[in-house]
């Protein structure tokens, strides 16, 4: 395997073990972190919803990227 090739799957493995847990983690906390933001800045929950929607969609992301390399191919979609 090319050098790059290989620190791009060292870099994805990193990524599933270490950084996609940390990540749901904070979303499955969304709720607790949105009540104290909206105790000490009420106008900073809204940023806190957007935030929180932008997650989602790049846990998403990440998930359906990991299955994809699970299954040794690649899945892209051109149309919503």
């Amino acid at each position: 395997m090319p050098p790059a090739a290989s620190d791009t799957v060292k870099v994805a493995k990193f990524v599933e073990t270490s950084v996609l847990p940390v990540l749901k983690s904070a979303q499955a906390k969304e709720s607790t972190i949105e009540s104290v933001t909206s105790l000490v800045s009420p106008p900073s929950a809204n940023i806190d919803r957007a935030g929180f929607a932008v997650l989602g969609v790049g846990i998403n992301a990440l998930d359906v990227a990991g299955a994809a390399a699970g299954a040794n191919g690649l899945n892209v979609t051109l149309d919503a």
